[in-house]
């Protein structure tokens, strides 16, 4: 983990130095840098077994969840306030989110997962192969069914908490003697730490070394094509999102989701609410701030402009609706509501943010083609 913040600080120093002139007259932009201590994870390498420690792992969570990793051939190791003591290797796990399958896909352990929840949402043809094939099995939709997760025997469930509710039933499924192990890779607000997560899983199934390859892989091209991005000198307006429910949930200035359009040099118009999770505003200001910008992002699965103008004819009023600027993270996705946006796409930050230079500065990267991305279609 030391390697990759080393890593990441020189690839940003050498950003700044190479392009100090530019760096300069946008100092106050630049964006928000990831580094190691910013992670809600950190793994402590003791002499013959890890450490692995969460910190706040849901939103109000000021906690720190420990598990220990050592040999099924040792002897348990002598260490205080576990959550919970896990021998390695590992052979049956369960999933609670995609997010979790596009992590343990990437460093090659899909194999092991033998259980999880809300089946038809995979993408991944070769899980959803696996599901078919009877090879898993489901653990519940809306939420785990306890007595489907003690059947499946696994030797533990990579899950999460979103809030302290959330983390009530973490605690009844560990009083049923399950294994629950948090992930909170939705608590980063760097694309970067998020990626970094793939780390975590690595411990768990001793696949570190793949897991830094790929981690150093993204970081570098990540950096690069946010260079390009800041090289040029326009910086469109972006909006984001759709009504749901009688209010419309913009990502806060401080989310992931900002700061992917910081780094493609885009103008997000929520950039200065300082939160990091979603943020409902009503209709009337979104016109407000919104109504001339020049792209609008993730309006949910509406692939179609025919089919978000009879959601609500209002929408004709903005911009991108004239111009045919609205882009959906919906490109690799099924009917059944699954989206590699929130798979690979949690590992493959490089991937999302060359989509979104592509679609900010189509003239840097002329040939490029979308990954998670798509334009809406008229009809």
């Amino acid at each position: 983990m030391k390697n990759l913040f080393y890593f990441v600080i020189f690839l940003h120093c050498f950003i700044l130095l190479s392009c100090e002139e530019q760096a300069e007259q946008t100092k106050g932009d630049l964006l928000y840098t990831f580094v190691e201590e910013d992670l809600h994870f950190e793994v402590k390498t003791k002499d013959d077994y890890k450490v692995v420690i969460v910190n706040n792992p849901f939103v109000g969570g000021e906690i720190a969840e420990k598990y220990v990793l050592y040999s099924r051939d040792s002897a348990v190791p002598n260490e205080d306030n576990v959550t919970h003591f896990i021998p390695l290797p590992i052979h049956k796990v369960a999933i609670n989110s995609t997010t979790h399958l596009g992590y343990i896909e990437a460093i090659g352990e899909s194999a092991k997962i033998i259980a999880a929840t809300n089946l038809d949402l995979y993408y991944s043809q070769d899980f959803r192969n696996r599901i078919k094939n009877g090879l898993v099995s489901s653990i519940g939709d809306r939420q785990i069914n306890h007595e489907q997760l003690i059947a499946s025997n696994c030797d533990l469930i990579f899950s999460y908490a979103i809030d302290g509710s959330g983390y009530k039933e973490v605690e009844r499924l560990r009083k049923l003697g399950q294994k629950v192990i948090l992930i909170a890779e939705f608590m980063e607000r760097h694309p970067i730490g998020k990626s970094t997560w793939l780390n975590f899983f690595g411990t768990f199934f001793n696949k570190n070394v793949k897991a830094d390859s790929i981690i150093n892989s993204v970081t570098k091209e990540f950096v690069e094509i946010e260079r390009k991005a800041r090289a040029n000198k326009e910086k469109p307006a972006v909006m984001v999102g759709l009504p749901w429910q009688g209010s419309w949930y913009v990502s806060g200035g401080e989310s992931f989701q900002a700061n992917y359009f910081n780094a493609a040099n885009a103008n997000y118009i929520w950039r200065d609410i300082k939160q990091e999770g979603g943020v409902p505003l009503t209709f009337e200001t979104v016109v407000n701030d919104a109504l001339t910008a020049d792209y609008w992002l993730n309006p949910g699965s509406i692939s179609s402009l025919s089919a978000l103008l009879e959601k609500d004819k209002r929408f004709a009023e903005f911009n991108p609706v004239s111009k045919q600027s609205i882009y959906t993270n919906y490109k690799r996705s099924t009917v059944n509501g699954a989206n590699d946006y929130w798979e690979s796409g949690v590992v493959r930050a490089d991937l999302v943010l060359k989509d979104l230079v592509a679609i900010f500065h189509p003239e840097l990267l002329k040939e490029s083609e979308l990954t998670y991305y798509k334009k809406l279609s008229v009809n």
